[in-house]
């Protein structure tokens, strides 16, 4: 098995990656202050990346769940993008 053919490299298109298609998450992110992540990094005693996973929704784990939960419950802010729309320009 190729590494290629199962994990995506930053060239490919992210939704054609079979990785991304297996652990299809919709893209959105926490936003939370600079005290808040002190908090959470001392209270958990997690790194930044897994923070920062967390909060980016690249995991699902049973931390990274706990994490979000504690983020919002605590002044984080959930940020979703809005959707493109089709066409190109106004």
């Amino acid at each position: 098995m190729k590494l290629n053919s199962y994990f995506c490299t930053r060239k490919q298109n992210q939704t054609q990656c079979k990785y991304n298609k297996k652990f299809k998450m919709e893209r959105r992110l926490i936003r939370i202050s600079t005290g808040l992540r002190a908090e959470i990094l001392g209270r958990f005693g997690c790194t930044h990346a897994t923070l920062k996973a967390a909060m980016e929704y690249t995991t699902d784990t049973a931390l990274s769940r706990e994490l979000r939960r504690y983020a919002l419950e605590h002044g984080g802010e959930l940020w979703v993008p809005a959707a493109k729309k089709e066409g190109g320009t106004l």
